[in-house]
């Protein structure tokens, strides 16, 4: 079901942009959102999901864009690529003129998209071909091959950055094995492919080219346009020449680390670029300025675009993909770098953009090449090569080559197509090759990582601590397997415990040096029964409140105990009901939500109120006993709906707005919808704390070094509109407003405050 669900995704996503001409941003949207209910996760779910891929993506890749348009913008602007070709020329002479014009493609390509850049360095090859009497395309090949590979397999390029982003690759190493095929791929792509082509005949558009108005004196000093240009790039390398040659430690490896980051490489050239490019040479910082603003306008469907692919690769993963895809390679049995470098090149043959098809297809193979063994940059590489393959009439670049030298159709297809194809070819060739060099794994393993999720990947607390889990353990150096319980949906006794008896035979198999664990069943049927006397130390987080039940030995579990701000969720009930007293639980009957009831009905009356518990299996007994409360009692609290069968979010919201009468809260963000306020904890941190107490024990600290915690990271939340439906004001400017959906169930206010 999976791969038809796939299959028929793609192929209206090929409908949508070949034959409806829909913009690729909406395409993809579009596409998300169907495959999403499609495969039965809800359009909740599935929105979720979306907005989950859209926020990862482009969170991560937003000021890289932004910055490569900017430096970009301002080379141009300023004439610096003319200045390095000029002097590339004199140094190389004019029996090199085709080498001299295919660097200074690579050169000012580096930092600018292919249109821009093609733009710039147009007017250049009409006047070299002018002033030395040279056949057009003689110059406009070279160039043309070099700009293209530039775009296609370089970071900062949008497709490259996108594709190492979603395969967690090293963007430095990304880079480096770029650049070492880069040259091989232009040079044949550009000077030898031009010696097959000299019987095209090509000249500017009339009226285009005026050689009198060609010529460009004042032009930046040759250092300083070499400076602006390469700074990103050796800062870049220097980090990749740091993780091949560092060990790890020292101060210089963790300087040359921070400065080669992309975002920051990218920067320090805008930085240089506005310094010596802009105010050095007479240009205000108003001029300046308005150069950058026009910069980032002019990425933002590109970034869009981007967001978009992040989004329908979520999409894809969370409604099972991933599994299929696996299965269903090693049933085909394709190479991971031919899978991925195919895939990119069918979807350049149906979509046209380069882009668009390489991060749609690093979406698509990322499931199937996930752990396969190859060098996640070489996987970058692969794709973004197979995303140059035979370019042809829906690709931009197509009718710019051909109007910008008034060739034939036919003749751009001889020229530009095979000049796109031969770059491609030569990617995947060069990639093999690499691959085949890369020395075998070194004595030192990947450290290896086990982590046993009580619950399922899409319930939001657990997601939380999770996402810190693996952000800290994505790296090379670690190798982290997952498992989930699942308790939330199976939470009767028998399911745990045969899943509990499944995840003992993965830690077997798997052999971990660590093993976290969180929340509470977790806890109770894997670590206490099977796993507290080692020999495999464990780290835990999550349980609720004490972990003294579970009779954990120091000398083999430490962990994180998750307290719940009842307390000052309480204290600010008080503001407005100094009176309150009979309080109802309204929750789920679940292993953890039973043990939190035993543990807390202390708390709840040391605070004052008369407690009443109500754990429900059904949504229909939820709101039933939701809308009763709001006579008998004078305030609710709601901790979860995780185990609640047949749960409706948008029913839920409906119901809670129809009946709200006494004022609800809740100590976890994701319950907000269905309350007046919140005190609730940040997940996230438990998942760093844990992460970090499971790095110390790999570097030899044993789990009795390492005292046992509690979480201390919390924020007020406050729902406006149940609020008043329960006569409640805000107190606080400071507890952050959270606008409920209508009855219609439109997505969450995108903008409120004080939320991640």
């Amino acid at each position: 079901m999976a791969v038809i669900l796939l299959a028929g995704s793609v192929l209206l996503l090929l409908l949508l942009i070949a034959k409806f001409r829909v913009n690729a941003f909406f395409a993809l949207l579009i596409t998300s959102f169907l495959a999403g209910v499609s495969a039965g996760m809800g359009p909740q779910r599935t929105l979720a999901s979306m907005l989950k891929g859209l926020g990862d993506t482009l969170g991560s890749l937003i000021l890289i864009l932004v910055f490569g348009a900017i430096l970009g913008k301002l080379v141009e602007e300023s004439g610096a690529a003319r200045s390095v070709s000029d002097a590339l020329a004199r140094l190389l002479g004019e029996n090199r003129l085709q080498i001299s014009v295919l660097l200074t493609g690579l050169l000012v390509g580096l930092p600018m998209v292919y249109n821009a850049s093609f733009l710039v360095l147009i007017p250049l090859i009409y006047t070299i071909s002018h002033t030395r009497r040279l056949p057009l395309l003689y110059v406009g090949i070279p160039l043309s091959s070099a700009l293209s590979v530039a775009h296609g397999l370089l970071i900062p390029h949008p497709a490259p950055v996108a594709i190492a982003a979603l395969l967690k690759a090293d963007p430095n190493l990304t880079l480096l094995y770029g650049l070492l095929l880069a040259v091989p791929a232009a040079v044949l792509a550009g000077p030898v492919l031009e010696r097959f082509c000299r019987n095209v005949a090509a000249s500017p558009p009339p009226g285009l080219f005026r050689p009198e108005e060609s010529a460009g004196d004042d032009l930046p000093r040759l250092w300083t346009s070499l400076l602006v240009l390469l700074a990103p790039v050796g800062l870049m390398l220097a980090g990749a020449a740091a993780r091949l040659l560092g060990d790890g430690n020292g101060l210089w490896v963790s300087a040359a680390l921070l400065v080669s980051d992309p975002t920051v490489a990218l920067f320090a050239g805008v930085v240089a670029a506005i310094v010596l490019l802009g105010l050095g040479r007479g240009r205000s910082m108003e001029s300046l300025m308005q150069s950058t603003a026009a910069a980032v306008a002019s990425i933002a469907m590109v970034a869009l675009i981007i967001a978009s692919g992040g989004a329908f690769k979520q999409v894809l993963m969370d409604a099972g993909v991933a599994h299929a895809m696996q299965s269903a390679t090693e049933r085909i049995g394709l190479p991971p770098i031919l899978l991925c470098w195919l895939t990119s090149a069918l979807l350049r043959l149906a979509l046209g953009s380069a882009t668009v098809a390489a991060i749609t297809s690093a979406g698509i193979v990322l499931p199937a090449v996930a752990g396969s063994g190859v060098a996640p940059e070489l996987l970058v590489i692969a794709i973004a090569s197979g995303s140059l393959m035979f370019s042809h009439f829906n690709d931009i670049g197509f009718w710019m080559f051909k109007e910008y030298y008034n060739v034939s159709v036919k003749d751009t297809f001889r020229v530009w197509t095979v000049m796109e194809s031969i770059v491609a070819v030569v990617g995947l060739l060069g990639v093999l090759m690499l691959n085949a060099m890369m020395p075998p794994p070194p004595a030192k393993q990947a450290r290896r990582v086990f982590y046993l999720n009580s619950y399922h990947e899409g319930y939001p607390p657990s997601d939380e601590a999770m996402a810190a889990i693996r952000e800290s353990f994505r790296h090379p150096g670690f190798l982290l397997r997952e498992f989930f319980l699942d308790a939330k949906r199976r939470h009767d006794e028998g399911s745990l415990k045969s899943r509990a008896a499944a995840a003992l035979e993965q830690i077997r198999a798997f052999q971990p040096e660590v093993i976290l664990a969180s929340d509470d069943d977790a806890v109770k049927f894997v670590v206490a029964p099977y796993l507290r006397n080692g020999p495999v130390p464990v780290v835990f987080c999550g349980v609720n409140w004490s972990a003294d039940s579970y009779d954990l030995p120091r000398e083999h579990v430490t962990g994180m105990v998750e307290v719940l701000p009842v307390d000052g969720a309480a204290r600010m009930l008080r503001r407005f009901r100094p009176e309150a007293r009979r309080l109802l639980v309204l929750s789920e009957d679940s292993t953890s939500e039973k043990r939190n009831t035993s543990l807390m009905d202390g708390r709840w009356r040391k605070l004052g109120f008369e407690p009443e518990y109500a754990l429900v299996s059904g949504f229909e007994e939820w709101k039933t006993r939701f809308a009763e409360a709001q006579g008998r009692f004078d305030a609710l609290y709601l901790p979860t709906s995780g185990a609640i069968r047949n749960w409706d979010a948008r029913q839920a919201r409906i119901w809670v707005r129809r009946h709200t009468r006494v004022p609800s809260f809740t100590c976890d963000e994701f319950m907000i919808d269905y309350v007046s306020f919140g005190v609730v904890k940040i997940a996230h941190e438990q998942g760093e704390w844990a992460a970090t107490a499971a790095r110390r024990i790999l570097q030899g600290e044993g789990p009795s070094a390492i005292p046992l915690a509690e979480n201390s990271r919390f924020r007020c939340v406050w729902n406006e509109a149940v609020a008043e439906l329960a006569g409640l004001s805000r107190p606080d400017p400071g507890c952050a407003a959270w606008k409920l959906p209508g009855p219609a169930g439109e997505a969450r206010e995108a903008g409120k405050s004080g939320l991640r």
